[in-house]
């Protein structure tokens, strides 16, 4: 595992809840998971009225295993005083930051000089091209989406750096000397698979995933049977659901 690796699980996990959101829902499945931390930061429970971008975060941070280089919390204030904490925040505002990394905003950023005033938002770097920032944020128009940004754009208030090198380091330590056994593998192999078969469909996929298990192939039946969504599939499945399934093939 490198630091490259789990910036990009980072990424992936996040865009898990691409569109979850308040017309559909979807954010109150993010605030639960929140909520559901044994030790609330700041012993504040969540309302689904209250903004979320932090949660949405927080809950990433959660969901990827990487609660200590990301920081919990639900204030965008507070978390930053958390990266400060850990040594990893970033107050330039004209850094180029890289995947994974946490991008906070002030909207009342005047644009001159370095901006230092109270956070409002913030969210993750999912790319960077030339001068533009990607980056996936919670509450974003009231949802998962997308912005871009200009690397020292007006209102970047700054960067909080997750130590993925470091956590790749840890990772690789602890496994050092493991002996990896087949029966080890398929038992964590096996568990593996028991928990994907309890996710639910993204919140991108969902639409999509519900047309596939109501519509029927040309045998009747439907593309899906509804369970596993978020299940591995092989190559010869994928040519039975794209040709035979669909009636293309002769």
């Amino acid at each position: 595992m490198t630091g490259q690796e789990l910036r990009e699980i980072a990424v992936e996990t996040a865009m898990q809840y691409l569109g979850s959101g308040e017309l559909n829902g979807g954010h109150k499945k993010i605030v639960d998971t929140y909520n559901g931390l044994q030790a609330l930061p700041g012993n504040y429970k969540v309302s689904y009225k209250d903004s979320w971008c932090a949660v949405y975060i927080s809950v990433v941070a959660i969901r990827a295993g990487l609660t200590d280089i990301m920081p919990r919390e639900c204030s965008c204030g507070r978390m930053i005083e958390l990266y400060k904490k850990l040594g990893r925040w970033e107050e330039n505002d004209a850094h180029v930051p890289k995947k994974g990394d946490i991008i906070f905003y002030d909207w009342d950023d005047d644009g001159k000089g370095d901006n230092k005033g109270w956070p409002d938002h913030v969210g993750m770097v999912t790319a960077v091209s030339g001068k533009t920032i990607t980056v996936i944020e919670g509450n974003f128009k009231n949802a998962v989406g997308f912005r871009n940004i200009m690397i020292d754009g007006r209102y970047i208030r700054g960067f909080g750096l997750p130590d993925y090198e470091k956590k790749a380091k840890d990772y690789a330590n602890e496994s050092e000397g493991d002996d990896m056994t087949q029966e080890k593998f398929n038992e964590l192999m096996d568990n593996y698979l028991k928990e994907l078969s309890k996710k639910p469909a993204s919140g991108w996929a969902a639409g999509a995933w519900g047309k596939a298990c109501n519509t029927a192939g040309k045998d009747g039946n439907a593309i899906f049977d509804g369970t596993m969504p978020q299940g591995f599939v092989t190559r010869e499945q994928l040519a039975v659901l794209f040709l035979d399934r669909l009636g293309l093939l002769e």
